[in-house]
Order: C-alpha cells, then structure tokens, then sequence
C-alpha cells in the first residue's frame, strides 16, 4: 500500500512498507521534518488523498467539506446544530429550548391548535363556538364561529332577560317601576291601590252591564255589600227609612209601640184566626192566638208541656166544641187551672161550647167557657 502526497511541486507514492517502525531515520517531507519509528506524525502541509484514516482520536474538521450523511453517527447537539434527540413523536411540533434539548408538542385532542399562554406553546381546543345554553345568565361567544350557534334556556331578568318564554301586546317592554299601560286588559289583579284612579262618571248616560264586575262592593266604597235585592224603588238606608208596603216577613226583633193597623187601631189581632181539625190533636206554636174548632164528634184537644212548646206568658188557645159530642181539652205535665176554683187536670168541654185558656207562667194555664166542666 501507497500513501500519496505533495512534496513542494511535486507529488508522488510512499510505499507504506517503507514508513514502517523499522524505519527510524528521520526524512523531511515540505519544510518539516517527520519522525519515523514507533509513530507517524502527520504535519501542517501534507495533503492525502483518498486516505482511509480510521477512526481518529482526536481533529478539527472545520474546514472540511463533502461528509456524507450517513457517516454521521451519534445524537448531533443543539450546539452543533442539531436537535438533541435520538428520536422525536410522530407529528409533533418542536420548540425550541435554549441549547438544551428541543421540546416536543404533541397533537393531542381532534381539533386543537397550537396555542400560547404568554410564556409557552401548547396544543389546546381551538376555542370557536359552535353552541351554548344560557339558562337563566346567558354566554357570550369570545371568538368568532362558522358553525350554528343554539340559545337554550330562559334568560332571567337579573341578566337582562325577561324570565318568560311568551308575551302578550305589543309595543315596549314593561319595567317593574312606574310602568304607562295604554287600553290594557288587566284580567283580574290579585292586589292593588285604585286611590289615584280616575273612574267614569256615573251619573252619565251608559250602555252595557255590569256583567264583568266580579265581587261585592261594600257600602263604604258607594256599594250595597249585598249581591241580592228585593222590591222596587231607592235604596234602604239604616237611618230611620220609610217603607210603602213592605212584605217583612217574621221578624226576629222589633219594637211596635208606635205602630197601626191599617192607620187606625194598634197593632194586634182584628180576629181569631182558626185552626179547623177533624181528628184529636195537639197545638203548636203556631196555634198561639188562633181558635181550634172541630165538627168531629170524638176530637180532643191537648196544650203541650213548657219543655215541648215554650209559649210566650200571655199566650191565649181558644177551643170551640161544634160536633153532637162532648170533648175534652187536657194538658200534658204543666198545670191547667178552672177558673174561679181549685180544680186542675183535664177539662170536658159540652156540644157547642168554647173555652179560652191562658197561660200566666211557664207552667200554668187558667182556662174558662161556656160549657167547660
């Protein structure tokens, strides 16, 4: 084997057998010497070609060109202009990391990109809107979207919603305070204050009915406080009222002192009237001031206890006897008296006499007649 050089201006082969460690004679190749034996030292001016050198110790190859790629062996630093790493994640992005080793961004989620907090990158959802649900707050897309944008929900009031999901009317939306409502139809309030309302006059010329009034107006408020009425003409007040012939029914109190029959005799019975009976029979209380007449033969009459029928003290029952028998008038528990003696019990009253009794206290009876035994 020959190792080429260039000596001055002239280049040639040295036979490698003659540079062998045998050889100890220094000789001079260029301007310096080399020494041989035991080593060779290659110097500043000596140019190979083609030289296989092995794998050197030690070099400086800055000035060197054509290395082929794939002679390069190991992991290349930042610092030599590599990246720093053996290997790197399929798709990843790199950053870069001073003159340590890059940095790897993986993809990660469908969709993301690649996104800065201020200080680094990362792989982060893009952000875009494509739907939200307000609920009751509502949202605000940060960014803007090509996709469809769904509201959901009901937005409140308290986040500039109206809190319902129908309206009715039209015009502006009404506020809580101070609201104008134009010919509004108000259904029926659960509460509210009319005292600064203006009302029709009602003394006008009107058409219609009152058939949209609900309620009772209460006389204090101009009404009656009553949802019925009888009769005609003005109404009742409670101070002192005339009324023209007023049916009064059965009243439950009243003073009659003052009072006429017919504007001429005082109040009172003008007759007896007659309770006509064809069988045996006890009074009522209706039967007070009236006469029981029987043309029966075999009635009896019978006044009921206190404890059954309370009569009124004074209370008078007359008995008129027109049958062609006898009959008798009896009382039950309490005290019936014959007048003017001390007889008591039942009476025997003859064909077609009459008898009065009257009743003095709660429990005692007088009774007088013609006919009366």
């Amino acid at each position: 084997m020959t190792i080429p050089y260039i000596f001055n201006t002239q280049s040639g082969t040295v036979p490698l057998s003659e540079l062998d460690s045998n050889f100890a004679t220094p000789i001079t190749i260029g301007i310096t010497p080399v020494a041989l034996g035991g080593s060779v030292n290659i110097v500043s001016g000596l140019t190979l070609f083609g030289a296989d050198l092995g794998t050197p110790t030690a070099g400086n190859l800055t000035n060197c060109t054509g290395v082929a790629a794939s002679a390069v062996t190991g992991t290349l630093p930042v610092t030599s202009g590599g990246t720093g790493a053996a290997t790197l994640a399929v798709n990843s992005v790199l950053l870069g990391n001073n003159t340590s080793t890059f940095l790897a961004v993986a993809p990660s989620t469908s969709g993301n990109v690649l996104t800065s907090n201020g200080t680094t990158w990362t792989s982060a959802p893009s952000g875009g809107v494509t739907s939200f649900s307000a609920g009751t707050t509502g949202l605000t897309p940060s960014t803007l979207t090509t996709g469809p944008i769904t509201l959901a929900g009901t937005l409140a009031v308290a986040n500039g919603g109206t809190g319902v999901t129908t309206s009715t009317g039209t015009g502006s939306v009404v506020l809580s305070s101070s609201p104008t409502l134009i010919t509004p139809v108000l259904g029926t309030p659960t509460s509210g204050t009319l005292t600064n309302c203006t009302f029709p006059t009602l003394n006008q010329n009107t058409t219609g009915t009152a058939a949209n009034v609900t309620g009772t107006v209460a006389v204090a408020n101009g009404g009656t406080g009553v949802t019925t009425s009888t009769g005609t003409g003005s109404v009742v007040l409670s101070s002192s009222p005339t009324l023209i012939t007023p049916v009064l029914g059965t009243p439950t109190s009243g003073n009659l002192a003052s009072c006429t029959v017919g504007g001429t005799n005082e109040v009172g019975y003008r007759n007896v009237p007659q309770n006509l009976k064809a069988i045996s029979y006890t009074c009522i209380a209706s039967d007070a001031g009236k006469h029981m007449f029987n043309t029966v033969s075999g009635v009896n009459w019978t006044i009921p206890a206190n404890g059954s029928i309370a009569y009124a003290v004074g209370t008078v029952l007359t008995f008129v006897n027109g049958s062609a028998a006898s009959s008798t008038i009896a009382i039950t528990t309490d005290t019936m008296q014959l007048v003017n003696t001390a007889t008591t019990g039942t009476r025997t009253l003859a064909t077609n006499g009459m008898a009065t009794a009257i009743k003095v206290t709660a429990t005692n009876w007088y009774i007088s007649g013609s006919g009366l035994t």
